[in-house]
């Protein structure tokens, strides 16, 4: 699919965004395609916020805390295996606008409570999602499973 391929849908945005005079604080992206690419993105944010009203776990809300993105996600409980309230990031209800709002308010100014989540979910990232030792992992229990096959053979 061509990025931004619903033009209407795109102009209705920037229609909006005119309209609440965000204008300034808004950057189209071009489309991503590497790794190094999406990390860089990640990066240069101050937080990454994430509220659906229905998900699974959001991998976008994964790839910021590997990047040391302080995150605001729904409270979810795909996100609550993730994130404390309070520790690691902040939980908020995606049916209501203003907790969202206070929640960024309160991150962006707090920039001691933005290193506090930044350290904790780079650490608890390389810990429980951390792909090569869990390839690792993986490919250990199919060397443990492989045996008992061929022995049934």
């Amino acid at each position: 699919m061509e990025y931004n391929a619903d033009h209407q849908y795109k102009k209705d945005i920037e229609q909006l965004i005119n309209h609440l005079e965000l204008s300034s604080s808004i950057i189209w992206i071009k489309p991503l395609h590497t790794e190094r690419e999406i990390a860089g993105l990640y990066q240069a944010v101050d937080l990454s916020v994430s509220i659906p009203s229905s998900d699974s776990v959001p991998v976008s809300m994964l790839e910021a805390m590997a990047c040391g993105v302080p995150i605001i996600a729904s409270d979810l409980m795909s996100a609550k295996e993730w994130i404390v309230s309070g520790q690691n990031g902040i939980l908020v209800s995606p049916n209501d606008r203003e907790p969202v709002v206070a929640a960024i308010l309160n991150l962006l100014s707090d920039p001691e409570k933005q290193s506090h989540f930044r350290e904790y979910n780079l650490r608890l990232i390389e810990c429980e999602a951390n792909q090569d030792m869990w390839m690792e992992k993986a490919e250990n229990l199919y060397q443990e499973l492989l045996p008992i096959h061929r022995s049934d053979a």
